[in-house]
């Protein structure tokens, strides 16, 4: 089986850091217990298939893309890279660019 190769693995806090970054200011992380998101699926579709899917995030979920990368010799675009021209895209879609503010040291 062939899995195609993506950026580097993080957590999905790493990735909630990186987009807090290049907003210019702090993303809020909340958890729901498994139970709650079960009751949200009663009424909410997404809720009901995020229920199904969190055995993905019971432990670390990596795929070994070597075969593919061996076959198709592809390089993949940097998470850091990924992350600032999405947050780039959907800031300049609709005109909503706003200035990223500078970390206090």
């Amino acid at each position: 089986m062939w899995h195609l190769p993506g950026p580097e693995t993080v957590t999905t806090r790493e990735i909630l850091e990186l987009i807090a970054r290049d907003l210019g200011h702090p993303v809020g992380v909340r958890s729901l217990p498994k139970l709650a998101v079960r009751a949200l699926g009663l009424f909410n579709p997404m809720m009901r298939e995020l229920a199904e899917m969190s055995y993905e995030f019971d432990q670390p979920f990596v795929l070994d893309t070597t075969k593919y990368q061996s076959t198709f010799t592809t390089a993949t675009t940097p998470l850091t890279t990924a992350v600032a021209a999405t947050v780039a895209w959907y800031q300049n879609r609709n005109g909503t660019r706003t200035t990223p503010q500078k970390e206090s040291t």
